[in-house]
């Protein structure tokens, strides 16, 4: 399916991402985090350090831009006029199942081409929302 922006609409859902954390997949993660940020995080958990790891933001992040690449062509979400914003209202921990959903919510033009506007929401197995994110990307004319 091709996405254009004479296609997509208000109201359009975007697809569903769904995602399952164990502490090993934490772990790995945040490790590829830190490597980006120079942080040492190369320590061993025990029971009760496992039970206060939190999966990183950055990784979120990722999981979104999954979302998005799903719905539209790789290069209108890299677009320099596209932008993208996570607000996280908890933390994901292990055995924590988290799925992401979103909607286009307007679109608009400008110099930059078709713009579109999308709002993702991030929730947990328990049906909780742990963070939002609101997303503008870039489509051609």
């Amino acid at each position: 399916m091709t996405v254009s922006f004479q296609s997509i609409n208000p109201g359009d859902q975007l697809p569903i991402v769904v995602k399952w954390e164990t502490v090993e997949s934490i772990q790995r993660f945040n490790a590829r985090a830190a490597a980006d940020t120079q942080e040492d995080l190369g320590r061993d958990l025990d029971e009760d350090s496992a039970a206060e790891l939190t999966l990183d933001e950055s990784v979120l992040l990722a999981y979104v831009k999954e979302l998005l690449a799903k719905a539209f062509p790789p290069e209108s979400i890299t677009s320099p006029a596209s932008r993208l914003e996570l607000e996280l209202s908890a933390p994901v921990h292990p055995e924590d199942t988290i799925s992401l959903c979103g909607k286009v919510v307007s679109k608009r033009e400008n110099d930059a081409g078709g713009l579109v506007e999308c709002e993702i929401v991030i929730e947990n197995h328990r049906q909780e929302t742990i963070g939002r994110a609101a997303a503008v990307v870039v489509l051609a004319l």
